[in-house]
């Protein structure tokens, strides 16, 4: 009876110790200009099936803390997509709209796509604001100009 405890117990114990398998982590430097938070520095984005994470640290402490998943929580506090939009961009966005810029992907169904030879960009207008959005290989861009929106991840080599 005893083991069958001591079984139960490190199984109940280690089930709440499991993560998310990490499949890429890559360093990049973050330039994040928004209402709530202003930085540019190194950071840390983890991507796994069903995650994204992203984490800047400034003398060892978490100054920044992103996890994108089934619900987008910031430092520890959890929205739903929709309501972290309209915080984190100052605008309400559809639901899908950080995880396509941190994976690089077209947004708005490919508004305004023009591709190039080292990634595409777009630029268009949504409810009478202009947003610029660029991916290649050394650097996502997206601005919003007229909210002051600026999320910039681009690879080290890229910032010497």
């Amino acid at each position: 009876m005893k083991h069958w405890i001591l079984f139960l117990s490190l199984l109940f114990l280690g089930g709440c110790a499991l993560k998310p398998l990490i499949y890429e982590t890559s360093t990049v430097h973050l330039t994040l200009k928004i209402p709530q938070i202003r930085l540019s520095d190194m950071a840390f984005v983890r991507h796994s099936a069903t995650t994204t994470n992203i984490q800047v640290f400034t003398a060892g402490q978490v100054v920044l803390d992103l996890v994108v998943g089934d619900s987008l929580c910031l430092n520890g506090t959890c929205y739903d997509k929709t309501a972290f939009n309209r915080h984190f961009f100052n605008a309400p966005h559809y639901p899908e709209l950080l995880e396509e810029i941190l994976l690089g992907r077209p947004i708005y169904e490919s508004r305004g796509l023009e591709r190039s030879a080292q990634g595409f960009s777009q630029h268009f207008s949504l409810r009478g604001r202009e947003i610029a959005y660029e991916v290649t290989p050394a650097y996502t861009l997206f601005r919003d100009t007229q909210r002051g929106i600026l999320m910039r991840m681009a690879s080290p080599k890229e910032n010497k």
